[in-house]
């Protein structure tokens, strides 16, 4: 029986992926092209640092990496070992989840403090300036509200902009990719 088939039969037996890296196989780890890591907030999951750990221990660096994360970081150890870990990878994109700034956001998006995420993008970029940052917003009723602020602010702090719809019954519907080195016609923020 080959090693994939082995592993099948190991998530059968043990249940799914979530938590549970030592049962995807160094050859699996070897051929990946790219990784995408999605959350809530996937630096606080266990298999994403046993994979992480895996790829570089191999020397499978070379590869793209992309998070979609709250930007959160429960701990300062967990800030440092994501900065630490991502230097070994040449192209990185962060996109950090966001459904409005202030009030909007906060209420949005329980747990998540604007006041936190200045300070930690401001720290995580001067340790990791090849990591390359964005914003992408899901764009709800309330969201709307802050989507021409949400805009603004990323052009301002230099960050791409992505805004996607959800709707429950359709799917998902994106909606923008701004970039904000091109020179859009300026947003009035509410």
């Amino acid at each position: 029986m080959n090693e994939e088939r082995l592993a099948l039969d190991r998530v059968r037996e043990t249940g799914p992926l979530f938590n549970r890296a030592d049962i995807v196989p160094p050859k699996v780890l070897s051929d990946l092209d790219s990784v995408y890591w999605a959350g809530g907030e996937p630096f606080m999951l266990p298999v994403h640092w046993e994979v992480m750990d895996k790829l570089v221990l191999s020397g499978h660096t070379k590869i793209p990496i992309t998070y979609n994360t709250n930007f959160t970081f429960p701990s300062e150890r967990l800030f440092v070992r994501a900065s630490e870990l991502l230097q070994h990878f040449s192209d990185v994109r962060v996109s950090i989840s966001l459904d409005g700034l202030g009030e909007i956001g906060e209420y949005l998006r329980v747990g998540w403090v604007e006041s936190d995420l200045h300070p930690r993008l401001k720290r995580f970029r001067a340790s990791n300036p090849h990591v390359w940052l964005g914003v992408e917003m899901t764009i709800t009723c309330m969201g709307m509200l802050e989507f021409a602020r949400v805009i603004k602010w990323c052009r301002d702090a230099e960050l791409w902009f992505s805004g996607k719809r959800v709707q429950s019954w359709i799917g998902t519907r994106f909606l923008a990719i701004i970039n904000p080195a091109i020179n859009y016609p300026t947003v009035q923020a509410a």
